[in-house]
C-alpha cells in the first residue's frame, strides 16, 4: 500500500471515529479525544510530505474530516452549554 493510500485510509478511519464521537456526545455521553489532535497533526505533516499531485488528491478526504471536526466542536459546545446552563 502506498503512503497516499495509507494516509487516505487513516483519514477515513478518523472521520468515522469523529462522527461516532459526535453521536455519542449527542446522546449525552462523553468521549475520550485524547491524542486525536496529535494524530491529526502528524497526518497533516505526512500529507505535506507527499508529492503535490498526491497531496492534492487527498484534500477532499481531509476536507471531509475537517468538516466533521467542526461539527464535533459544535456538538461539544452544545453539550457544555446544556450542562452549565449557558
Amino acid at each position: 500500500m502506498s503512503e497516499k493510500e495509507t494516509i487516505e485510509n487513516r483519514l477515513k478511519e478518523l472521520t468515522s471515529y469523529i462522527i461516532q464521537c459526535s453521536q455519542t456526545v449527542q446522546s449525552s455521553d462523553m468521549v475520550d479525544l485524547s491524542g486525536m489532535d496529535d494524530e491529526i497533526a502528524a497526518l497533516c505533516e505526512r500529507v505535506v510530505a507527499l508529492p503535490p499531485e498526491q497531496a492534492h488528491a487527498v484534500q477532499p478526504i481531509m476536507a471531509e474530516m475537517i468538516a466533521e471536526l467542526e461539527k464535533l466542536g459544535e456538538v461539544l459546545k452544545t453539550y457544555q452549554d446544556n450542562k452549565t446552563g449557558g
